[in-house]
């Protein structure tokens, strides 16, 4: 059996530039694009700052009416975090803070200190409790909550971190450097909802964008209910001298499904593929969302490994001219091969021209012995004995891909991590590469 089964089960603003174009074909017209443009300009700015104050204001109404009269706690949680977040800025520059669970609770933080006694006591509600407190200092100001013995970040925290204790919350985002933003239940194109994680470089911009699947295992080295490390992204995209935005999109329990592009059949594995629908999701949903609230440059690519790997070569064959990168490490390049109709991936890219991105594309594992060996005849390796890491698939591929006419170290790259394993410390030992490939102008 394939080790494409390594997965998780563990079932997150600013507006973009306005771009300006002004005649220059008289000191009038000049004068009076400029004019409209700066008027437009201004409005737009003007309309984002009301909404945005709009936002927090009925953000502020909902968590006071929640703790004045009680109500639907779970509800309202979701809808502030999904809206301007937690913790909320109060008009009175107050933050108001809600943990969704009874019991003897305290706010403690770089603000209110981090022992129990100098934390802040927080109040019981119906189902919640909370606390309302002055954050002088609130950017880059982290926070936990505290029960008698253990500290828990905010789950919903529309800002966070992780340290060697893992997941931290912000108050608000640091001033200068890296955080992840959080924005739970995101659905779209008949995709259940899940959560999105960005990766955010800093407060500047415009930035790179590089859309990843299995959220869950991105960011932190332990992901809660996964039985292997995480890739700590975080560390990899610090090291980049071009900054890059990466956004993480959490799998679900549909994965193999939704990470496939054709049925399949595997041993007692039976694939439904959604890889259509989720191709959808992530270029019709997730990237305009994306683009919507951070400052982004034009240049986006797409990642994953494993499936993940598979299904980002799919979301690029089915949208090419949306995206300028994509990278599959160790991809499952068997689906379509097995007991299937297909296509398989070479097939699919073989069918048409070559596309308008760069292929990044590598394993570990080995060829065995004998080197890559196809005994059913079909063209394929999905059936060789001693391949692993979907070694010989992933060079039948990218030669393939050469063949057809794109070009090495141009549009088209292999890494090789000789012996390496399917697994997720083995990604994020080589995730410098595809990273710096995708950075680069």
């Amino acid at each position: 059996m394939r080790p494409w089964f390594v997965l998780s089960f563990a079932l997150a603003a600013c507006k973009p530039s306005a771009e300006c174009t002004v005649d220059c074909g008289g000191d009038a017209d000049t004068d009076a694009d400029s004019d409209a443009d700066t008027d437009s300009d201004t409005d737009a700015d003007t309309d984002s700052d009301t909404d945005a104050d709009t936002d927090a204001d009925n953000d502020e109404a909902l968590v006071r009416d929640l703790i004045a009269s009680g109500g639907d706690a779970e509800a309202v949680l979701a809808t502030v975090a999904g809206n301007t977040g937690w913790p909320v800025h109060t008009a009175d520059d107050t933050y108001l803070f809600v943990y969704g669970d009874t019991g003897d609770w305290s706010l403690c933080g770089d603000a209110m200190g981090w022992y129990p006694d100098p934390c802040v006591a927080m109040t019981a509600g119906a189902g919640f409790v909370w606390a309302e407190v002055t954050i002088p200092s609130p950017e880059g100001s982290f926070y936990k909550f505290r029960d008698t013995s253990d500290y828990v970040a905010d789950p919903l925290a529309r800002s966070h971190s992780y340290d060697v204790f893992g997941d931290v919350s912000y108050v608000e985002p640091p001033a200068t450097g890296w955080w992840i933003d959080r924005w739970p239940n995101l659905g779209g194109h008949t995709m259940s909802a899940r959560e999105v994680n960005v990766l955010v470089p800093g407060h500047g911009g415009p930035y790179p964008v590089l859309y990843m699947h299995d959220g869950q295992n991105l960011f932190e080295w332990d992901p809660p209910g996964f039985v292997a490390s995480g890739w700590f992204v975080q560390d990899a995209a610090a090291a980049l001298s071009t900054p890059i935005m990466v956004v993480g999109i959490d799998n679900t329990a549909d994965r193999f499904d939704e990470y496939t592009h054709t049925d399949e059949v595997d041993g007692s594995y039976v694939f439904n593929a959604r890889g259509d629908d989720y191709a959808d999701y992530v270029t019709l949903d997730i990237k305009p969302f994306i683009e919507a609230r951070y400052p982004t440059s034009d240049r986006a690519g797409v990642m994953g490994s494993s499936l993940g790997g598979l299904i980002s070569l799919w979301i690029g064959h089915r949208y090419p001219s949306q995206y300028d990168f994509v990278g599959a490490m160790s991809p499952s390049l068997f689906i379509g091969a097995v007991d299937s109709a297909g296509p398989t991936m070479r097939e699919a890219y073989l069918a048409d021209p070559v596309h308008p991105f760069t292929i990044y594309a590598d394993s570990g594992g080995a060829a065995g012995g004998g080197g890559c060996t196809d005994p059913d005849g079909d063209g394929t390796f999905e059936d060789d004995p001693d391949s692993s890491d979907d070694y010989c698939d992933t060079r039948a591929f990218v030669d393939a891909m050469a063949d057809h006419g794109y070009v090495w170290n141009d549009n088209l790259f292999h890494w090789y991590a000789s012996g390496a394993e399917h697994t997720e410390a083995a990604w994020a030992d080589r995730l410098s590469h595809p990273f710096a490939i995708f950075a680069q102008p």
